[in-house]
């Protein structure tokens, strides 16, 4: 019984909703903005309200559930950040065979 992807549905759902990324970005600069800025910082970068509301509710959640460890909470939220913008950026782009008549 072992599933490449065994997420909870409603992860999945999430990543599905997600709004196509056209322009190529940078996977360095996605992850230094996400790291630094955070939630603010992709959401500037990937201009969608999603790359800003997503991690920033991942902050909000971490520090008030991680609250006794004061450092720890937005530490780990801050590298979601970071993953999150290096991924999108990774996955964005026009893809392969999209109209382009060359």
């Amino acid at each position: 019984m072992s599933q490449a992807h065994h997420f909870p549905h409603w992860i999945m759902k999430l990543v599905e909703d997600l709004p196509p990324i056209h322009e190529k970005k940078n996977p360095i600069v996605a992850g230094l903005l996400g790291f630094f800025f955070g939630g603010i910082g992709l959401g500037i970068y990937f201009q969608t309200w999603k790359d800003f509301l997503y991690p920033v509710a991942v902050f909000v959640m971490a520090s008030i559930l991680l609250a006794p460890l004061i450092v720890v909470g937005p530490f780990l939220a801050l590298i979601f950040a970071a993953v999150w913008g290096t991924v999108r950026a990774a996955n964005s782009g026009p893809t392969s065979g999209a109209g382009h008549g060359n």
